[in-house]
């Protein structure tokens, strides 16, 4: 069996490539590809769907971030007739995932389902693997005891014991091609060094002084750009605050140019997005609506824009590629150094291979430290180890649950852990240690009446039971999930923050992240900070869980039911009154999406450009949306306004 090229974006097949192909086209062996970035690995993963689809199966692409999952989505529409999309933005049901011939979904929702479907003759493309999640853990773990099931893993940063360890793990094939990457990669400091004198404090770099550091970037930017006028500048800066900030000040210096395609304003950051590309200066993060991103996407790709500032979206594999790249700061937060898996996916995307002679990474230091740290750390490692996290106390009793219902034994679910990577890397010592903790949960959940043994079998003790471990639910949250009915929406949301959210992170201010969830709900999305959101986000999954939990223990329209999908449509809009008009025609997956990519413009208002925006971001999934919907949504979001928004 052989690919062509073409149809998967490549004129023809690299060494990378062929080596991969050789192995995923002509064997049935799970795969695990390690190469540099920009080398082309999306394709080995397209090919092995291909192949699956061709011989009767499916394909399953995972993919870390949502950002990461819709570009997937994007590129894998054009190469294949039937492709779902499933993602908190996204839901669907156990009947989709099984119809559709290929899959693109993340490691969360994917392992909400994999009790429940089948997966004979499927692959699972693993993207980005050195993100070793508990939920990828726990699904290749499965997957790995799965007959017929085929893995190919994906990454450019593991370190070689990693990898070794990795294809051990998952008895896989290692393609590893001792290749050049295809652009040579150069790798530069500048020193921006904090002085005083008479007159305050100065930055002091090798093109002048300045007051602020963001002052000499644009200048260094422009003076890139002035000495190669071919060639495009990715920014990284750490925040996404700060990368808005930089878009401005670059874009300052920079000419006008003209641009017949333009974003359209529907937060702070698009708005910001909207003036810095009058200037040839794009954005791309998280709080740029998902259209705006794929507008900078193209205009980059078109070399209409020449400069595009980014956060973390440049480290999760999302294809931004430029010739020079600009290290702001080597510090992730202000306690926090960069590691070097995230430096090196980072830098992986400075030369784009065909495009441009070499790529240039100018890394900016303010200290010797932090020049010894560049040097000696992030050149000499390649990534950063490859850890377990299935350990963590919240996360293990929610997989014990959930391997309670699949296994049905005792001895079932702790024959479970001498398949995961915890136990591959740390041995039967990390097998001892795993089922030990497993078995104290099982103890826990026994004596909580959860569940009793009959014949050696496992019999969930009630109907709640039962569904709590099929939904992979802590027992907390089980609990949580029958008091909501009787809560007010504020005592609701109180006790979600605290007894669900708080527990399931390390967080650095968790009382200012839950003042503002609280305060706007999944608004959250345009007022606050990334832990706010981060927690907002975690309220709204447990929110959608309960309604499910209860539609199954209670039926679908009981009072119980009911009340709780009343309450995860409040937490959508934040309590506000006015927004019950445009949720009444939206299902609540679209009003989710609709509030992640808008959320300003319920403060601001929609234009009839923004309102045609919202109607794609909303409707565009569906092949033949409902005109009559179409219609109301428009409306109703047209005669929105800023003193509509009351409690």
């Amino acid at each position: 069996m052989s690919a062509d090229p073409k149809r998967f974006g490549f004129k023809e097949w690299n060494e990378l490539q062929k080596q991969a192909l050789d192995v995923v086209l002509g064997t049935q062996k799970n795969v695990v590809v390690v190469a540099p970035t920009g080398s082309g690995k999306s394709a080995v993963g397209y090919c092995a769907i291909d192949k699956a689809v061709q011989e009767g199966g499916r394909g399953f692409y995972l993919a870390p971030t949502r950002a990461l999952c819709y570009e997937q989505y994007t590129t894998l529409r054009q190469m294949f007739e039937n492709v779902l999309i499933a993602n908190k933005d996204y839901p669907t049901t156990k009947e989709r995932l099984e119809e559709e011939d290929v899959v693109v979904t993340t490691p969360f929702k994917l392992n909400q389902y994999l009790s429940s479907i089948s997966l004979d003759g499927a692959v699972v493309v693993v993207d980005e693997v050195h993100n070793l999640s508990p939920e990828v853990e726990v699904i290749l773990s499965r997957i790995k005891q799965k007959p017929g099931v085929r893995i190919i893993a994906l990454s450019a940063t593991l370190n070689e014991e990693d990898v070794n360890r990795l294809a051990k793990w998952l008895d896989a094939v290692v393609v590893n091609p001792s290749v050049k990457r295809p652009v040579p990669l150069y790798f530069n400091t500048v020193p921006v060094v904090l002085s005083v004198d008479e007159n305050g404090t100065f930055f002091k770099t090798p093109v002048g002084s300045f007051e602020k550091q963001e002052e000499f970037v644009a200048e260094f930017v422009a003076r890139l750009l002035r000495d190669d006028p071919e060639a495009s500048v990715l920014v990284w800066a750490p925040t996404r605050a700060m990368c808005d900030l930089y878009a401005r000040v670059v874009a300052d210096r920079l000419p006008s140019v003209p641009l017949e395609k333009k974003p359209v304003p529907s937060s702070y950051s698009d708005e910001m997005l909207a003036y810095s590309m009058e200037h040839g200066v794009g954005i791309h993060h998280g709080g740029i609506s998902q259209l705006n991103r794929e507008l900078v996407h193209t205009l980059l790709l078109e070399k209409k824009l020449r400069v595009v500032i980014t956060a973390y979206t440049l480290a999760q594999g999302v294809n931004l590629p430029a010739r020079y790249l600009v290290i702001t700061s080597l510090f992730e937060t202000p306690e926090k150094l960069m590691d070097p898996s995230t430096f090196h996916q980072l830098a992986g995307r400075a030369g784009r291979p065909g495009l441009d002679p070499f790529g240039s990474v100018f890394v900016v230091v303010q200290t010797e430290a932090e020049k010894a740290y560049f040097e000696e750390v992030l050149l000499k490692t390649k990534a950063t180890p490859l850890e377990s996290k299935i350990a963590h106390d919240w996360f293990l009793m929610k997989m014990v649950m959930n391997l309670l219902f699949e296994k049905r034994t005792k001895d079932g679910v702790l024959s479970f852990f001498g398949s995961t990577y915890y136990a591959a890397v740390r041995g039967e010592e990390g097998v001892k240690e795993l089922q030990e903790k497993a078995k104290a949960v099982m103890d826990e959940l026994e004596k909580k009446g959860v569940f009793f043994e009959k014949d050696g079998r496992v019999v969930f003790s009630t109907r709640e039971w039962f569904f709590a471990s099929l939904l992979s639910m802590h027992p907390v949250e089980k609990e949580v999930a029958l008091r909501l009915p009787a809560l007010s929406y504020d005592d609701a949301v109180d006790e979600v923050l605290e007894r669900v959210v708080k527990p399931q992170e390390k967080w650095r201010n968790f009382d200012r992240a839950k003042m503002d969830v609280k305060a706007f709900g999944l608004l959250t999305y345009y007022s606050s900070g990334y832990e706010a959101r981060e927690a907002a986000d975690l309220a709204q999954a447990f929110f959608d869980t309960a309604t499910l939990f209860l539609s199954n223990t209670h039926g679908w329209k009981s009072e119980e039911a009911q009340a709780v999908r009343r309450l995860a449509d409040e937490f959508s809009y934040g309590g506000r009154e006015a927004m019950k008009e445009i949720r009444s025609i939206l299902t609540h997956p679209e009003f989710k999406r609709f509030v992640r990519n808008f959320s300003s413009a319920f403060i601001n208002g929609f234009s009839e450009e923004l309102a045609k925006r919202a109607e794609e971001v909303v409707f565009g999934v569906y092949k033949r949306p409902n005109p009559e919907r179409v219609r109301r949504f428009r409306e109703a979001i047209l005669k929105f306004r800023c003193y509509e928004m009351v409690r």
